[in-house]
């Protein structure tokens, strides 16, 4: 603002050094008729000429002129967009390794729910129930891939494109230029003529390897619909001699009409300059962000809800096994294991729940989880889980304990009675 005052100050100074010959167009006779013998009549004349170059360069200031740089406040907002766009295939990959490892955890824990339904008879319904639940889940994170998963791989493609693009256009302002900014300078910091924007202004547009990216959590419909807005000023440095912003017949060699740049966000006045001194069109009315404007805060909630193998524990168990909770979770696989002619609803499931689970109504542990979490062979505890356990190893496991019982169970035959073993033998 105080650069734009100075340099009002200096036009007005000329203009009443000049009596605005040019500007004002007052002929020679008129000038004469003006008397400036009293210094009343100077002082209206100077308020009057000042009065006039303050609306005239106010009027003028936003005009398009031919050479106009870049603002580099609009430059890093779209480079920052940049590099938060190049981490969205990061954040699609973390998303399905996170997915593949919590199947995993739901085959394990389904194994020891069921191995402890076989191995306490009076626990048995509950256990199932919940090993039929957590199978649910495996079954629903399996079907996600054919619907959100693809809509989020197609998100961060449409992302990744809209980086790719930004990139080689802020790119293009900033190498347009010659070594010494008064001879060419197309991205200037912030309105200033003839300086050097800083390097750090287009860090996030230079080139990276985007399979080294690390995620980031970032909701790119907010995110452009904040960056990309008509209110964001593009016009720096005024009046230089940016070949990019020449008239387009000279930058572009295009003959009519101005010249669109990142599918009209930026638009070149056919004389010259930006032709809006804003960028022109929101980030919802171009076809280069319109889908992530418009729709990306969905994916971005799918990619945000992250189940962990810490919720497949006892722990983990336990608050699912909650009176404001176990209703509304084991709603459809306790109708479906009882196969109720007439669906039961939330609150008499809970009912059913509540009394299966020995659910105290403080919310405390629950008999269920008191007896899964003293079974110390099979309960898994928080941090005791092995992601690389399959099922069959879990059965493989139980199977090697039932068999060394019978060992020492034969050997027991042996020395009691011969005829015993030969028995049992036979019985098997």
């Amino acid at each position: 603002v105080y650069h734009t005052l100075k340099e009002r100050d200096k036009y007005c100074n000329f203009c009443e050094t000049n009596i605005c010959h040019n500007r004002r167009r007052y002929s020679t006779q008129t000038l004469n008729r003006i008397s400036l013998t009293t210094t009343k009549g100077i002082s209206m004349i100077r308020t009057g000429l000042t009065l006039f170059c303050i609306l005239y360069f106010s009027e003028h200031v936003h005009t398009a002129t031919a050479g106009d740089a870049l603002n580099s406040a609009a430059a890093q907002k779209t480079c920052d967009f940049s590099a938060k766009a190049k981490k969205a295939a990061a954040r699609n990959a973390a998303k399905l390794s996170n997915t593949a490892i919590y199947l995993k955890a739901i085959n394990v824990a389904t194994a020891r729910l069921t191995a402890y339904a076989v191995k306490s008879p009076g626990w048995a319904t509950q256990a199932l129930i919940l090993a039929a639940y957590l199978q649910g889940e495996g079954d629903r994170h399996l079907t996600e891939p054919t619907s959100k998963t693809t809509a989020a791989v197609k998100a961060a493609g449409q992302v990744s494109y809209a980086s790719g693009r930004i990139d080689e256009v802020i790119l293009l302002f900033k190498n347009a230029q010659h070594r010494t900014p008064s001879s060419g300078l197309c991205l200037s910091q912030t309105k200033q003529s003839n300086s050097v924007a800083a390097e750090t202004v287009t860090a996030g547009c230079k080139s990276t390897d985007l399979t080294q990216e690390i995620a980031d959590e970032t909701d790119f419909e907010q995110e452009a619909k904040q960056v990309f807005t008509t209110s964001t000023e593009l016009t720096g440095g005024a009046n230089g001699n940016c070949a990019l912003t020449a008239a387009v017949l000279t930058a572009y060699k295009k003959d009519t009409g101005n010249m669109l740049l990142l599918d009209g966000l930026i638009e070149m006045a056919n004389t010259g300059g930006f032709a809006t001194n804003n960028i022109k069109k929101a980030a919802t009315e171009t076809d280069i962000l319109k889908p992530i404007a418009s729709s990306y805060t969905a994916t971005h909630n799918y990619m945000s809800a992250t189940d962990t193998a810490q919720t497949l524990d006892a722990d983990g168990l336990e608050k699912l096994l909650k009176p404001d909770a176990v209703g509304r979770k084991l709603k459809d696989t306790i109708n479906s294991f009882y196969q109720y002619k007439a669906a039961k609803e939330e609150n008499d499931i809970k009912k059913i729940a509540t009394e299966l689970f020995k659910i105290p109504a403080d919310g405390s542990e629950s008999g269920f989880v008191k007896a899964f979490k003293g079974d110390k062979a099979l309960a898994p505890t928080r941090g005791q889980i092995d992601l690389q356990l399959t099922m069959q190893l879990d059965y493989q496991q139980l199977a090697r304990k039932e068999e060394k019982k019978l060992q020492i169970l034969n050997k027991k035959a042996n020395k009691k009675a011969p005829d015993y073993h030969k028995e049992l033998s036979e019985g098997s």
